[in-house]
């Protein structure tokens, strides 16, 4: 049993879903990926919610999770329709929200044993993200795999 989450930039190109569908298929069968965990911001983060909601439907034994940095305000995105549970972490009980998903996105990367990427450029949280996992990986704690985008990756 492990935990994947995912990191990408917010607007991803819709180019990289079959490499992306591929990816998460392989996590699951040569991983023993049980768990997926995703946040709730970006198309990348609606594109990973809805292929491992088709992926589910071959492997029963695969939950997605989505984290949330804080109760939401307003409507949710449609990502919301097939995860198994939705986790407002309690390590960011009274986190300011401008820092939240930040922590959010550390704490994901803290309890996950894998890592799917899409990060391209140098340009927000995204990119952040992965700079945190991959010293996180340079200690054994985690793998990365970042997506090859048209654009390439860093």
């Amino acid at each position: 049993m492990a935990i994947c989450c995912f990191c990408g930039h917010g607007d991803v190109s819709d180019a990289i879903r079959p490499a992306f569908a591929r990816l998460i298929e392989e996590h699951i069968i040569f991983f023993d990926i049980t768990e997926f965990w995703v946040g709730n911001y970006g198309r990348f983060d609606r594109m990973a919610c809805s292929l491992v909601c088709s992926a589910k439907k071959n492997h029963s034994e695969v939950r997605l999770c989505l984290l949330l940095p804080y109760l939401p305000t307003g409507h949710m995105q449609d990502s919301t329709d097939c995860p198994d549970e939705i986790i407002i972490p309690s390590v960011l009980d009274n986190v300011p929200r401008r820092v939240a998903i930040p922590k959010l996105n550390k704490y994901m990367v803290d309890q996950s044993d894998y890592m799917i990427a899409c990060v391209s450029h140098i340009s927000n949280g995204a990119y952040k993200t992965l700079e945190y996992a991959r010293k996180q990986e340079t200690k054994g704690r985690i793998h990365i795999t970042n997506i090859q985008s048209p654009h390439g990756t860093l």
